[in-house]
């Protein structure tokens, strides 16, 4: 069977100066368009895939290596059609999952989905949406994670849905278990 941009993650191991192909990952149940590996970030022996965007089921695939990748666990959100999985940020046991085109709180307006893992096993543990967000701004089309900070790109922030205003970063830290969002971040006007 052959595939149309059902897509491929491809994993290489440094050996001294070179890099050498290792493994290739692909779709469980690959289909057209689904594009497996759009988004992709490793840490450790974890490796998260996302697929599904723009067409398909959104899904983020999580591998576990011991001498091979193993599929750990298959994270999908509770509804479609909110670009998840199209921004990951990874750390140890952390995974954070955006979902840009969320319209929860208006078109595009955006969330991201924080996932603990316990043993082998991924929970879905929180889901970020700032009170000073709305339609348009896109919220998760970027997430980045350093320990207990995570920052969550909305680019589209003050633009509804025209890409004309200025974007913002919501700065969260997590505090006693839960991610607080601790500052918003935006250029200076002038």
């Amino acid at each position: 069977l052959s595939w149309t941009e059902s897509g491929a993650a491809w994993v290489y191991r440094r050996d001294g100066s070179s890099w050498n192909l290792f493994a290739g990952l692909q779709s469980p149940a690959p289909q057209n368009l689904w594009r497996f590996g759009g988004a992709v970030q490793v840490d450790g022996d974890t490796l998260a895939v996302a697929e599904g965007y723009p067409v398909g089921d959104e899904t983020v695939y999580v591998y576990r290596f011991d001498g091979l990748w193993n599929l750990e666990q298959v994270l999908q959100p509770a509804s479609y059609d909110e670009s998840f999985g199209q921004a990951l940020a990874l750390e140890g046991d952390t995974l954070v999952v955006g979902g840009f085109s969320s319209g929860v709180l208006g078109h595009d307006s955006g969330n991201a989905h924080v996932y603990e893992r316990a043993g082998t096993t991924w929970s879905a543990v929180q889901e970020l949406r700032p009170a000073t967000h709305g339609a348009g701004d896109n919220l998760g089309l970027s997430v980045a994670l350093d320990g207990d900070l995570l920052a969550l790109g909305a680019p589209q922030r003050f633009g509804c849905c025209s890409s004309t205003g200025p974007g913002k970063v919501h700065v969260y830290r997590r505090s006693a278990g839960a991610w607080v969002e601790e500052a918003e971040l935006a250029p200076s006007a002038g």
